[in-house]
């Protein structure tokens, strides 16, 4: 007979337990000394991780090591600071660790002395750098940072920048985010473009100009990274990846595959209808070679699966095009391609930004500081600097004295001529 797991009953009329309370007959008896109602507790062990080379400590609540969470994927340098691995590295293709964007924005952060960061801020940002501005929280507050998507209440700021504030706004045609680095005087601020590393002296005024030029343009005008904006919103990708996944196999008129059991033991298992909620067994054929990367020896269960992985943090079809080489890769999916629609939609987007889009000359506003310049030379410069409001419409008056101007020009080519 198959012994009870929960112990023996209590004796007819009642019996006292190893806890000290009495039980009545028939009862089951504990087999602990703990209260009527209480459940064991389970150390998850001392809570310690790893926030630099040879160093453990327990994260504060709310709270992950910046260096355990790129160890994998950082070398250490002579003068002991970090830098992740070159953007050619394989490491990346994989996409098991984030972005190489978000390694380089962590390896600043743990170079500059700090271990920890708040979780919450990374979820809401992971996997992508769409934020228009991101500003420093209250002091007190949980969060860090707060992030904002929208042009209108990333423009409708106050004139004075925070330090570690960040906008959105392109160098030379390079997307990326100038973050406030330094105060530099009580109305001027040091900025550095975060992926072209450009570093500038700004007034307060000019950086909120520059960014209301960038995203708010007059109706008869437009900026590059305005209407980049306006792109990726059209190109926006379904709520759910699956429906990506099934979109490009329709499109690329693939009728059946071999991974299509596969992907549907993936589905019902992830809807909860698997038996026992019990994963589907990983592929070990090699079929998957090219999503896994270096992923230690572990497989995917279907190729759905690998897809998903590849395409975390994806929010536009664009951002689906490394996901999509690797697609070309499996058996099967050599001439796996996006809807017709999507390629339409961006030639037409590439057309629209060539025509349509004004690069915007960062250096109408601010003044770039050379690594031998004088902090209070550019102070001053940059303090004298008007910004140029490019696309408010001329009054009569301006206008008037323009066409003046352009007459007196055209003159003065005529004596020389």
């Amino acid at each position: 007979m198959r012994k009870n797991p929960r112990g023996r009953r209590a004796k007819a009329g009642g019996e006292v337990g190893l806890n000290k309370e009495f039980y009545p007959g028939g009862t089951f008896l504990p087999t602990t000394r703990l209260p009527k109602g209480a459940r064991p507790s389970y150390s998850g062990g001392s809570g310690r991780v790893l926030v630099a080379p040879g160093v453990l400590e327990v994260p504060p609540p709310g709270m992950s090591a910046i260096f355990a969470s790129i160890s994998a994927i950082v070398q250490l340098r002579p003068d002991g600071t970090i830098q992740p691995f070159p953007p050619s590295h394989p490491v990346w293709e994989s996409g098991m660790y984030g972005s190489y964007e978000e390694a380089v924005a962590k390896c600043e952060a743990w170079n500059a002395g700090e271990r920890f960061f708040d979780l919450r801020p990374m979820r809401e940002n992971k996997g992508s750098q769409s934020f228009i501005r991101r500003t420093p929280s209250r002091d007190g507050s949980k969060r860090k940072f707060r992030y904002t998507y929208d042009p209108d209440l990333a423009t409708r700021v106050t004139v004075k920048a925070k330090v570690k504030e960040k906008l959105r706004i392109p160098h030379t045609g390079v997307p990326g985010h100038y973050e406030v680095v330094a105060r530099l005087a009580p109305d001027v601020v040091g900025v550095i473009h975060d992926e072209t590393k450009h570093p500038m002296a700004i007034s307060d005024l000019a950086l909120r100009e520059l960014a209301r030029d960038v995203y708010r343009p007059s109706a008869d005008a437009t900026s590059q990274e305005d209407v980049r904006y306006r792109h990726e919103r059209e190109d926006a990708l379904p709520r759910s990846r699956d429906d990506a996944y099934q979109a490009i196999i329709e499109a690329s008129g693939i009728k059946d595959h071999d991974f299509a059991r596969a992907d549907a033991a993936y589905r019902k298992w992830k809807a909860g209808k698997g038996k026992r909620r019990v994963k589907p067994p990983p592929l070990t054929g090699g079929q998957l070679d090219a999503f896994e990367g270096d992923r230690r020896g572990r497989h995917f269960t279907s190729l759905l699966e690998a897809f998903e992985h590849a395409t975390r943090g994806a929010r536009t079809w664009r951002d689906l095009e490394p996901a999509l080489a690797l697609l070309r890769d499996v058996p099967g999916f050599r001439k796996a391609r996006f809807p017709d629609e999507v390629y339409d939609r961006h030639n037409r987007h590439d057309i629209e930004l060539d025509e349509q889009g004004h690069t915007i000359d960062v250096d109408l506003y601010g003044v770039t500081m050379p690594p031998d310049m004088d902090v209070n030379e550019a102070v001053f410069l940059a303090s004298t600097m008007d910004p140029p409001r490019l696309w408010e419409p001329l009054s009569e008056e301006d206008a008037a004295r323009a066409a003046r101007e352009e007459e007196g020009m055209y003159e003065d080519d005529d004596l020389w001529a």
